[in-house]
């Protein structure tokens, strides 16, 4: 079983929206085993957590390090690291990716993630020049089980979801309802567990008796994409709930709730996939075909249905990579390297494609391997030689050359 150590943290204060985002990007990882580690562990639900997730409690991030084995597959996802953590981690060669729509910190690590519409990776400023980046909403946070039609229903349009969040700590659930009194239409208004304005809302809900308010709570997420396809309205935060709306379709407002939510709200909005909540009146009077349909164009381009599947590229490519390591080229590896650099495939991108005598390559390797400005490396896969990586350095420039067996090239999606 390959293992993956999730560091995040939620709880009924901060939302459970980094561990939802993590598992649903976990989701259709096969053959894993997942270890979350997380200051707030007695507060998952575990009615959210999958059966491939493995809880550990921890006090300290001193706790979750000690568990963190060489070339590990580390993700994070929470706001509270800092220089110290990545420079240990590195001290343990761990293949590190990060969760980050903040952007409030330096980072060091290997992947970043952001599924933020429209994100530039110009906008990390801070950043490892190594580092990959995955972003927009083809790498989507979102389980695929969130999906729709994405055509005109004008009976869905009769129907309006509210959810501020799981625990919407400002209570805009509230807000939002008062001012949808006069809104003649059915309202489903969905909360989660940790909500704390159960009884202010009721009491909402009985002075509108001329509404038809149905009140949710703690909904998992088939019966969640089953009320987002009775809805063609929706009144969301500008989190994730309104990515999983946005792949199902229909008439989006959103409103930012918490800082964290700056850069996806804009995004949204920006990219025409939601309406900022301030614009319902005006478009519910008399724009809500347009409206509807202009979202449903911007929705299916955004939303491709094939995220799970980048995704799980991405892990086998990251699981690959754990059983690669690099040692220094020696003259013992005049062989493999000469019968790499005369296959067919690397002859055919070689600046010279004349055929290499081996005596010719022996003099030209034995000297490579020895200058000073040359950093020559043989690639192990599972401990067997794959190929080969060197670095000629020039003044401030560098070219990279590489050379591989044919045999593992489709294996390794080299």
């Amino acid at each position: 079983m390959r293992r993956i150590l999730l560091r995040a943290d939620g709880g009924a204060k901060i939302g459970y929206g980094h561990w939802s985002r993590c598992f649903n990007l976990l989701e259709n990882i096969q053959e894993i085993s997942v270890i979350l580690f997380s200051k707030n562990a007695d507060e998952v639900p575990l009615a959210l957590l999958p059966d491939f997730v493995t809880l550990n409690a921890i006090t300290s991030e001193t706790d979750f390090l000690n568990e963190v084995m060489p070339r590990d597959i580390v993700l994070i996802d929470h706001y509270e690291y800092d220089q110290v953590m990545f420079h240990d981690l590195r001290e343990k060669d761990a293949l590190i990716l990060i969760i980050d729509d903040f952007i409030h910190k330096a980072v060091d690590c290997d992947i970043i993630i952001n599924h933020t519409p429209g994100f530039s990776p110009m906008k990390y400023m801070y950043v490892n020049p190594g580092t990959c980046y995955y972003l927009g909403t083809k790498y989507n946070l979102i389980s695929s089980i969130f999906k729709g039609e994405k055509t005109w229903n004008s009976c869905r349009t009769e129907n309006v979801l509210i959810s501020m969040g799981g625990a919407d700590p400002n209570n805009y659930t509230c807000a939002i309802l008062n001012n949808l009194k006069k809104m003649k239409k059915n309202i489903h208004v969905v909360i989660g567990d940790a909500y704390e304005y159960d009884n202010m809302l009721l009491t909402m809900i009985r002075e509108q008796p001329q509404h038809n308010i149905v009140l949710r709570k703690g909904l998992n997420k088939k019966e969640l994409v089953e009320l987002m396809n009775q809805c063609g309205i929706a009144f969301l935060s500008a989190s994730t709930i309104a990515m999983e709306y946005a792949a199902v379709g229909g008439l989006l407002f959103v409103q930012q709730t918490a800082e964290n939510q700056e850069y996806l709200y804009k995004g949204l909005l920006e990219k025409k996939i939601a309406l900022d909540i301030t614009e319902w009146e005006n478009v519910l009077a008399d724009k809500v075909l347009h409206s509807y349909l202009e979202c449903i164009v911007k929705q299916k381009k955004a939303f491709d249905g094939n995220g799970s599947k980048r995704f799980k590229k991405i892990f086998e490519e990251l699981f690959q990579q754990r059983n690669i390591k690099f040692r220094k080229a020696s003259v013992a590896d005049t062989s493999a390297t000469y019968n790499w650099a005369k296959s067919d495939v690397i002859r055919k991108y070689a600046y010279s494609r004349e055929d290499i005598e081996f005596d010719k390559h022996l003099q030209w390797f034995t000297q490579k391997i020895r200058q000073e400005h040359c950093i020559y490396y043989i690639a192990l896969y599972e401990g067997n030689a794959i190929g080969s990586l060197r670095i000629d350095i020039k003044e401030n420039n560098a070219i990279r050359s590489e050379e591989h067996t044919s045999e593992l090239q489709s294996q390794l999606s080299i």
